[in-house]
């Protein structure tokens, strides 16, 4: 497991998240956060700023090749 490797990454960053295969959009996140909660969020939208990264999905494959590590649950 992870603990018995704990020297051998020691220092080193990983990227956790769903990877593509999970990935969700803020505005979905933001409705199903909502009806998990009961209540109706309101959410207000800006024009896009220079920067601004239209998705974003976490790369994971750096801690599924060193540690065969792999998201099994989803965020909800």
């Amino acid at each position: 497991g992870v603990l018995a490797r704990i020297e051998d990454i020691k220092g080193q960053a990983f990227n956790l998240g769903g990877g593509p295969g999970n990935a969700v959009s803020l505005r979905m996140l933001l409705k199903q956060i909502g009806e998990l909660t009961g209540r109706n969020l309101s959410i207000r939208y800006d024009r896009e700023r220079t920067g601004d990264q239209p998705f974003f999905v976490a790369d994971t494959r750096k801690i599924e090749v060193t540690l065969g590590w792999k998201a099994h649950v989803s965020w909800r």
